[in-house]
């Protein structure tokens, strides 16, 4: 049997069935001080493979960089070596929560180009109901406020051309939209089309309005409760 083509990943041994994507590389420092037995795999462009276990739960966190097609590329390689569930623990531009919230998405809007490929653009960009369901109650039972609603993802998200008004941010507001970013849509489009499981769990770091970015030490804290949240809501799901 060939073995599976890994051409980013440079990754050739079964992977986790679990895999959580992040954009930034330095948030697997804070998953590996959680994890026991965390191993570290460097693969091409900057991806990078943590593995370990977490209460007895083999799982992976995958550090892809940014926007969708590096999150599409991540997912298929992910699911050639053997992952069923994938969870985005990353961050959002708030449009529709204060900064500094989390955001749990119940749907992405399909405003980047990754998820045509996968899906025609009539299909819903949904989690996995168990997966959000999981989530929502262990955040709930835990205390971590958050926000239920949708994230508009697209291509363009950097400051400058979000100022030229080219996204009609006052419609996407009055649809529910809480957050903007580059691979929420694209995630719950390719892992469906894959038939894997997902869900996306964010971070407001940055507000739209007036590009207001959280203090670094801010974030920092924030970010280690989206790591343990993250984590919880997986032992929740295999609870469940």
């Amino acid at each position: 049997m060939n073995k599976p083509q890994t051409w980013y990943l440079q990754h050739n041994q079964e992977v986790p069935r679990v895999v959580i994507l992040v954009g930034d590389v330095r948030r697997l420092d804070l998953f590996s001080e959680t994890l026991e037995n965390s191993r570290f795999s460097v693969g091409s462009h900057g991806m990078t493979l943590l593995t370990g276990q977490y209460k007895g739960i083999p799982l992976g966190v995958l550090a892809h960089g940014m926007g969708a097609p590096a999150a599409a590329v991540a997912i298929e390689e992910l699911h050639a070596l053997g992952a069923e569930v994938v969870i985005r623990a990353g961050t959002t531009m708030a449009i529709s929560c204060p900064l500094g919230s989390f955001v749990l998405a119940e749907g992405g809007v399909r405003l980047e180009g990754t998820s045509i490929a996968y899906l025609p653009i009539e299909f819903p960009a949904i989690p996995n109901y168990d997966l959000l369901t999981a989530f929502a109650s262990g955040l709930s039972s835990s205390g971590v406020p958050y926000r239920v609603g949708l994230i508009a993802s697209l291509d363009g998200l950097h400051p400058n051309r979000l100022r030229e008004g080219k996204v009609d941010v006052t419609l996407l507001r009055k649809l529910g939209v809480i957050g903007l970013d580059m691979e929420t849509a694209a995630v719950y489009a390719v892992s469906r089309y894959l038939q894997l499981k997902a869900v996306s769990f964010c971070l407001a770091t940055v507000k739209f309005d007036s590009f207001e970015v959280l203090a670094e030490k801010e974030r920092r804290s924030l970010e280690k409760l989206l790591v343990e949240a993250t984590l919880e809501g997986v032992r929740g799901f295999f609870e469940k």
